[in-house]
């Protein structure tokens, strides 16, 4: 986390306020089943993330304050389910909401991220392609 603070990169821990809070992190990731905690954490932390998987829940966790929301999974990705697809992120329009808007989910490589910037939604998250 020092090496975050020195280049002023915020942190976020997955899922617990608690260590969050205890440990200095600057925001909390909520996970699906997190929905009702957004508006608490923003009371107590800084930033606060929200994964979800649906329209729906992108408007809930918008209107409950969430500060960044990843959508997931826009690519195959083992274990997560059916895609949601490109069509899925032509379809948002960011200005609709105040949260950055972050896709998630099977990318691996310059052919996704490619094809996430020629949507309006201009973030992404994802482990694979900062590890290849």
């Amino acid at each position: 986390m020092k090496l975050n603070q020195y280049y002023k990169i915020p942190s976020l821990v997955n899922s617990n306020l608690a260590i969050a809070l205890k440990f200095g992190f600057d925001g909390l990731h909520c996970n699906g089943m997190q929905m009702q905690q957004i508006a608490e954490a923003k009371k107590k932390i800084s930033l606060v993330f929200y994964s979800a998987h649906s329209s729906k829940e992108i408007l809930q966790a918008d209107l409950e304050g969430a500060n960044g929301i990843t959508i997931s999974p826009i690519f195959k990705t083992q274990n997560k389910g059916q895609p949601l697809g490109i069509d899925f992120l032509e379809k948002l329009n960011p200005k609709n909401y105040q949260a950055e808007i972050f896709a998630l989910g099977g990318i691996i490589g310059a052919k996704e991220v490619e094809a996430i910037s020629k949507t309006s939604i201009k973030n992404f998250a994802s482990i694979r392609y900062f590890l290849s």
